[in-house]
C-alpha cells in the first residue's frame, strides 16, 4: 500500500536561500538512498521568457540565471524505483495553487519524517503577510465606492419624501434637497461599485500573491514595487482623507 501526503506551500515568500533550503532536503535524500541507476534527482526552473533549464544539485548552486532572469516556476523531483519513493516540490507564481509538495512511498515512517522534515522548513520561511493590508484595504475600498454611493441614494430618496413637509415648515430650502432626478445615476453608481469592489479585490492579489519569489532583477518584482507603491498612496492619501471625513462629521 502506498501512502501519500501533500504540504500546501502558497503564503510564502520565497528567496534564493529558501529554494536551496528545499533543494538540500532532496539531495540528502538521494544520497540516502545511493546515486545509481535507480534514483532520480532533477531540478527544473522557467523563466517569464518561456526558457527552462533543468540542472543537479551542484548546477542549481552555481546557476546564475535566476539572478538575471524572473523566474516563474521551481520544480524539485526524487524518484526511487526500487523503494518507489517520490518526493515532489512544485512552486509557481502564474498557478499558486498547484504549489505543494508532495511525497509518496509504501513505507509510512519514511513518508512521515520527509513530511515533517518539508513542512518544518517551510514553517521557517517567510510568510505573504497580505491578510491585514488586504483586509484593511477591501473594507476602505469598498466604504468608499459602495457605502458613499448607498448613503446618498438613501439620503435622496428620504429627503425628497420629506421635502414638501419639511420646506413649508421652513426647516430646509430648496437648495438643500437632493433632487429626484439624482436617484437613478446614484443607483447607477451603487451598481457598478458592486463590481467594481471585485475588480479591486482581483488586483490586490496580484500585489499580495499566494506565491512570490524574492530573488532576480529588482525591476522585475512587481508585487514588491506595487506593494511599495499602494503603502504611500495609502498613508499620504487615504488616511488624510478619512481623517477629514470624520473631523467634519464630528464638527456636525
Amino acid at each position: 500500500m502506498r501512502l501519500q501526503r501533500n504540504i500546501n506551500l502558497k503564503g510564502k515568500v520565497y528567496t534564493k536561500k529558501d529554494i536551496l533550503a528545499f533543494a538540500d532536503i532532496l539531495s540528502d535524500i538521494y544520497h540516502h538512498f545511493g546515486e545509481g541507476v535507480h534514483s532520480k534527482l532533477e531540478y527544473e526552473i522557467e523563466f517569464d521568457d518561456n526558457s527552462k533549464i533543468i540542472l543537479n544539485y551542484e548546477e542549481l548552486i552555481s546557476n546564475k540565471n535566476i539572478e538575471i532572469k524572473k523566474t516563474t516556476s521551481v520544480s524539485m523531483f526524487f524518484i526511487n524505483n526500487n523503494n518507489n519513493n517520490l518526493v515532489k516540490i512544485h512552486l509557481s507564481i502564474k498557478e499558486p495553487y498547484n504549489s505543494i509538495a508532495t511525497i509518496e512511498g509504501e513505507d509510512s515512517s519514511w513518508v512521515h519524517t520527509v513530511y515533517t522534515n518539508i513542512e518544518e522548513t517551510r514553517n521557517g520561511f517567510t510568510p505573504q503577510r497580505s491578510f491585514i493590508w488586504k483586509g484593511c484595504l477591501s473594507y476602505i475600498i469598498s466604504f468608499f465606492i459602495i457605502v458613499i454611493p448607498l448613503v446618498l441614494l438613501y439620503l435622496s430618496i428620504y429627503i425628497n419624501m420629506i421635502e414638501p413637509y419639511q420646506i413649508s415648515e421652513g426647516r430646509i430650502t430648496e437648495g438643500e434637497v437632493i433632487q429626484p432626478y439624482l436617484i437613478g445615476p446614484l443607483a447607477i453608481i451603487l451598481i457598478m461599485s458592486l463590481s467594481f469592489t471585485q475588480s479591486i479585490v482581483d488586483k490586490l492579489r496580484e500585489v499580495w500573491p499566494l506565491v512570490e519569489f524574492n530573488f532576480g532583477p529588482e525591476h522585475k518584482k512587481g508585487a514588491k514595487r506595487k506593494r511599495k507603491i499602494l503603502t504611500h498612496i495609502t498613508i499620504y492619501i487615504i488616511i488624510p482623507i478619512i481623517i477629514a471625513i470624520l473631523i467634519n462629521w464630528v464638527d456636525l
